[in-house]
Formats: structure tokens, C-alpha cells, sequence
């Protein structure tokens, strides 16, 4: 899964309708962090429930205009993820229940990374998310110039390493040598296999041989259970036509603004479900998802009220930048005192 980036979709916001959105005027603006991280004095002077109407009101409908085909800048997306979570972090919500509190599975983003001294999709990462006991891991995978799997989410190094080598360049051996720090696929499933359970993000990139391909992974993966040990993620479900080593039962599309296609998508292909941001898997899309007994991921949630939110609202995986913290939260609560003290 992706963390805010700019989302792809039909129309065009415009500079003006940023510049009202961000000041809370006209019928889709809604109050906003500034620039410096304070929140928005208008949060300050609102009650939570008068908050809350006015969240749910402004932002319900900016959420249905997004949805039916805007295009968001990266600025503006920033912007409205973070009222979402300011929002969803400040606001209340209901003790989930002990019951739920034990099935909670969290999904760990990458990792439990800063990318200062611990980086994101690193034996480091998954290690810190193992000793928590967190459920799961997300990673990314893609290939190198000698078709081998390795786990990044990047196609260069830049962005987390701050070098210029691209992975479809370089084979495994050169990548190892000149970065050691990223992992192999198979290191991954050998380490971490039947141990966690695997969200693998299968990215868009172009797949030379694809027969060769499915051989490689289907060898890597063929120790574990499509569904009990693993899943394959993708933002572009078009890739899971080149997937053919596991049933389609196996795959989650991951949406952006495009939730209600890709949802469709999913329950007419009896895929295994849907992920997406908290904010857009709306009720409905969560219960049609249910109905078919299919499943709902949901990211990237960062604080107790938001975790309290999801599931309460039936969310089946939790996908976190924060699992650690979320899974200390849990364990806490299900101590006998806490559990007494909440309910």
C-alpha cells in the first residue's frame, strides 16, 4: 500500500478550490492543520459532537465528490489526510470489546521503520514487528535485471537510500553489493514465513518473462497456504492477470479514490476482498465486502480511537505506519484490569 501520494482519478481540482478548501470556505471546505502542525483553531472552539457534525457534514460530501472522480493534487491530499486523522484521532469511540481486542490483526507498513535508523521493507523492520507480536507485514516486491524478487517499494534507491541505482538495472548480486540492507524475497518468506502473515504488494512494473516469473514465485511461496499464510496486494489489479501460481481468492486490489470500481471489481472476481484508506471504505462497501464473505483491510490507522473506530465498524486487517504502538495498546487492554476499567 501506498502513503500519500497523489491519486489518480478524472477532473481537476483547481489552485482556487485548494485555496478555498484549505480555508474552510465554500460547501466542500473543511478545517485543516497548518502548515506548522497546530490544529486548526476551529477544532479548538468545537465541542466534539459540534465537531463532529461539522467533519461529517463538510468532509461526507468532499469524501462523495473524491470518490466520483476528482483528481487531488499530492498538496491536497496531504491536507485532507491529515483533518482526517486529526479528526478521527480527537474523537471518542466506544471500547471495541475484549472479543475484538484478541482478533484484532494488525498489519504492519513496511515494517516498524523511521528510515534514519531503521529502514522501511529491512530484515530490521519486520524483526522489531515480530518481537511486538504484531499479526502481519506488508512489503513490497520487485524484480531485478536477472528476474529475481527483492523486496523494496521504490524503483530507485533514492527516496530511502539516497542512491541513483534502479533494481530492474542492477542484478541481485550487484544490488546486495552496493546495498545489503535490502532482502531478498526469499529471505523474507524463509525467516518470516508461517511466523507472520505476508501482505505482498505486487507493483506495476513490466514482467519480461512472465512464465519464468510465476515459476520463481510460486517456488518461494509454495511452503505456505494462499490465504492462511500470505495474500498479494496491488494498486494496478491489472497485474494480477500475469499472477497465475495463486487462486484469485488470494488477491486484494488496493484503492485509492477509486474504491467503488475497484470494490465491484473485487466481489464480481471473488477476490479475497478489498484495502483501502479508513476514510473511503464506507459502511456500505464494508457489509456488500461481508455479504460475500470476503474481507476489508483499512490504512493507515495511527491512534487508539481510530483503531477503536475500525473495529467496532467490523474492519477484518488493520494497517499501520504505528503497529507497534497499536499492538502495545491492545495488549494493555486486554490485561483484566484495563479491561474492567474500560468496559
Amino acid at each position: 500500500m501506498s502513503n500519500n501520494k497523489s491519486i489518480l482519478a478524472t477532473n481537476t481540482v483547481s489552485n482556487a478550490e485548494m485555496s478555498n478548501f484549505s480555508q474552510g470556505q465554500g460547501d466542500q471546505g473543511i478545517p485543516r492543520r497548518r502548515t506548522s502542525g497546530t490544529p486548526h483553531k476551529q477544532f479548538r472552539r468545537l465541542t466534539p459532537e459540534k465537531s463532529a457534525l461539522h467533519f461529517t457534514g463538510q468532509a461526507q460530501r468532499l469524501r462523495k465528490r473524491a470518490i466520483s472522480g476528482w483528481k487531488l493534487t499530492s498538496w491536497l491530499e496531504k491536507q485532507l489526510l491529515e483533518v482526517v486523522d486529526f479528526f478521527y484521532t480527537t474523537w471518542p469511540q466506544p471500547f471495541p470489546g475484549k472479543e475484538r481486542l484478541k482478533q484484532c490483526k494488525i498489519v504492519s507498513h513496511r515494517g516498524e521503520h523511521d528510515n534514519k535508523t531503521v529502514f522501511e521493507n529491512t530484515i530490521a523492520a519486520f524483526e522489531r514487528v515480530r518481537k511486538a507480536g504484531v499479526w502481519g507485514i506488508e512489503f513490497d516486491v520487485r524484480w531485478t535485471k536477472d528476474l529475481q524478487p527483492v523486496v523494496f517499494h521504490d524503483k530507485t534507491l533514492q527516496r530511502v537510500f539516497k542512491s541513483d541505482i534502479q533494481i530492474n538495472k542492477v542484478t541481485l548480486a550487484e544490488l546486495k553489493k552496493r546495498c545489503n540492507l535490502i532482502p531478498s524475497l526469499s529471505e523474507v518468506i524463509q525467516k518470516y514465513g508461517k511466523i507472520l502473515h505476508l501482505m505482498v504488494e505486487i507493483k506495476e512494473e513490466e514482467y519480461p518473462d512472465p512464465v519464468y516469473q510465476n515459476n520463481v514465485l510460486k517456488d518461494l511461496f509454495d511452503p505456505l497456504t494462499p490465504q492462511i499464510d500470505f495474500h498479494l496486494i496491488s494498486l494496478r489489479p491489472e497485474m494480477f492477470s500475469l499472477i497465475n501460481f495463486a487462486p484469485s481468492s488470494t488477491f486484494l486490489p488496493c484503492a485509492r479514490l477509486n474504491v467503488k470500481r475497484l470494490s465491484r471489481q473485487a466481489l464480481l472476481k471473488n477476490y479475497r476482498g478489498i484495502t483501502g484508506h479508513y476514510f473511503l471504505i464506507i459502511d456500505t462497501i464494508l457489509k456488500n465486502h461481508h455479504k460475500q464473505n470476503q474481507c476489508v483491510g483499512t490504512g493507515f490507522i495511527g491512534s487508539k480511537n481510530c483503531l477503536f473506530r475500525e473495529l467496532n465498524r467490523g474492519v477484518n486487517w488493520i494497517f499501520s505506519n504505528n503497529a507497534v504502538e497499536l499492538q502495545n495498546i491492545c495488549n494493555s487492554l486486554l490485561e483484566p484490569e484495563s479491561v474492567l476499567r474500560d468496559q
